[in-house]
């Protein structure tokens, strides 16, 4: 794979990552997953949540195989609980009434599922996926008192340098 189709199979495993135990419901909902450059701006943070961003960062020649990239990528997720004066909900969860569903959900419910899925990209399926470093921000205030808690996933793929490779599956 080269770096455009890493980022596009990252948006897909997240876009179609679902809750375990059974529910067929998605973690990120239909429209929660997105490819950004840059940190979104209070007016750009998507409305439903959880969701997440996948950025692509500095990518390097790798040293034992110079047609090989070593393509950094930062993947941020975030999480609103309504209800929440402290920020505690959104970053363990609050109260649920569906196991199932993303609504109340806290960041390190959804890391705890998205993580694994991330890592589990390997070589047959044409990635190969390395987790440098995984952070969770202090929960932030949005307008009207609402507080957001963000995680940042940091990996580092190495990826083809040409810009036709087989797709990915």
């Amino acid at each position: 794979m080269n770096p455009l189709q890493i980022a596009q199979q990252i948006k897909h495993v997240l876009a179609t990552l679902t809750w375990p135990g059974g529910s067929q419901d998605l973690v990120f909902g239909a429209r929660g997953v997105f490819v950004f450059a840059g940190t979104p701006t209070e007016e750009q943070i998507p409305a439903g949540f959880p969701w997440a961003m996948v950025g692509l960062d500095t990518g390097t020649p790798d040293e034992d195989q110079p047609e090989l990239i070593r393509q950094g990528l930062t993947i941020l997720m975030a999480a609103e609980v309504a209800g929440d004066p402290l920020g505690e909900f959104s970053m363990i969860g609050g109260a649920a009434a569906d196991l199932g569903k993303s609504v109340g959900r806290g960041i390190l419910e959804v890391m705890s599922v998205a993580r694994p899925a991330i890592q589990d990209l390997v070589t047959s399926d044409g990635a190969q996926i390395m987790v440098s470093s995984a952070s969770f921000g202090t929960p932030a205030t949005l307008g009207g008192g609402r507080h957001i808690a963000v995680s940042e996933l940091n990996i580092e793929a190495l990826c083809v340098s040409s810009l036709h490779y087989a797709s990915p599956q």
